[in-house]
């Protein structure tokens, strides 16, 4: 185990991310058998160091642009050099993250890309310690579930060349940029409308113990539009108000929001005593391509808002008509549904069997599991064993 070390920041890099750079090879060097005649050695080394170079195309690129920079840009690369020279922790952002924030992971956690297992033990020690992996410790520390990782240039990092990358020059001076879906927690979260004319919303929440209360206010303003109630009125973030004193940068595991309901006001000054008489359930379903669809398609409607009472079979079309309302969805079509739910009891997953209770009665976290394939090869499988019957 080891500790978090997550902090935010908001300082952004000097460096401009947007300028093209020369793409990373990796070529296998040429091996030989124990009788087979050898090349030439001097070729094998000179072929060798020109692949140690394209290893780490960007080093020149920094030092040019920092002689293009003011005296104030100058000064402040210096001093994250100088600040980071010698430091064990390695610099994260997350990709379109409007917040901006930086995380610190320890470096012994994501100096590899892969879990690293021990070796079997020899008569000295161990051959190797286990290490935790850059994969693991996003997903653990940062809560992304990491499709890749880029630099400071925008450039694609190969897991070949990670442990050389993540301690060498220029890559320490700026955060590595994460990109891949957040985590979901498997609990509902419960937040309150207080503002007329009121609302229950349970949901479940994006990396919930790094999610602040900034973040935590975009995402129900985007919510809000799909309420009946409040989609009229538009309202922004900065609009939002959720619980007491709390600034946008603090964490709500800081706050202790997480545990109880967090009470979500807007503009509207007025509010309402009662407890609201309507409540929404937000589903978050894991949508996959089956094993027939043959255009890259990847579909993801997101988080949509479905009223507590609904039956589930009425859910099931909501998603469907979620999905077909998606851009390019047109040609494919829903081929299984397994209706997946976590226990937050057992912690652990199970498949809802009675399919004619409702929404609010499902115990534990609806987390659908939803497969679609193009529409003409969905309608051969649904032919295939009405054919065999035939037969």
């Amino acid at each position: 185990m080891y500790t978090n070390t997550n902090a935010a920041m908001t300082t952004a890099s000097p460096i401009n991310a947007m300028e093209p750079a020369s793409a990373v090879t990796n070529t296998a060097q040429p091996t030989t058998s124990e009788d087979a005649e050898p090349e030439d050695p001097h070729l094998l080394v000179d072929e060798f160091e020109r692949q140690q170079e394209q290893s780490c195309p960007l080093q020149n690129r920094v030092f040019e642009q920092l002689l293009q920079r003011d005296k104030t840009t100058k000064g402040l690369m210096l001093s994250m050099v100088l600040g980071q020279w010698g430091t064990k922790l390695v610099k994260f952002s997350i990709k379109d993250d409007p917040e901006q924030l930086v995380y610190y992971l320890d470096r012994q956690t994501v100096e590899t890309w892969e879990v690293i297992r021990p070796r079997l033990p020899t008569r000295d020690v161990w051959t190797l310690t286990r290490r935790q992996g850059l994969e693991i410790g996003v997903m653990e520390d940062m809560e992304i579930d990491m499709d890749a990782i880029t630099d400071m240039f925008g450039d694609p990092i190969q897991p070949a060349h990670w442990p050389l990358v993540n301690q060498d020059i220029p890559y320490i001076y700026a955060p590595f940029v994460v990109e891949g879906k957040p985590i979901l927690s498997r609990t509902k979260h419960h937040l309150r409308f207080v503002s007329p004319p009121g609302v229950d919303l349970y949901t479940q929440l994006p990396r919930a113990r790094n999610i602040t209360v900034g973040q935590l206010k975009g995402l129900v303003a985007e919510l809000m539009r799909q309420m009946p109630e409040y989609a009229s009125q538009r309202k922004a973030k900065h609009e939002i108000k959720i619980g007491v004193g709390n600034s946008d940068s603090k964490r709500l595991a800081d706050c202790n929001l997480l545990d109880r309901t967090m009470t979500v006001q807007t503009s509207d000054q007025r509010v309402i005593a009662s407890p609201p008489a309507k409540a929404y359930i937000a589903v978050t379903a894991d949508w996959k391509r089956g094993d027939h669809c043959r255009r890259p398609f990847t579909c993801n409607p997101g988080t949509i808002l479905v009223e507590a009472c609904t039956p589930l079979p009425m859910v099931r079309m909501i998603l469907e008509d979620a999905f077909h309302r998606t851009r390019h969805s047109s040609g494919f079509v829903v081929t299984s549904f397994i209706w997946r739910c976590w226990s937050v009891e057992d912690n652990k997953s199970y498949v809802i069997q009675d399919l004619s209770t409702t929404l609010d009665a499902v115990q534990g976290t609806l987390c659908p599991i939803v497969y679609y394939d193009d529409l003409e090869m969905g309608l051969r499988c649904h032919r295939r064993p009405d054919a065999m019957k035939e037969r």
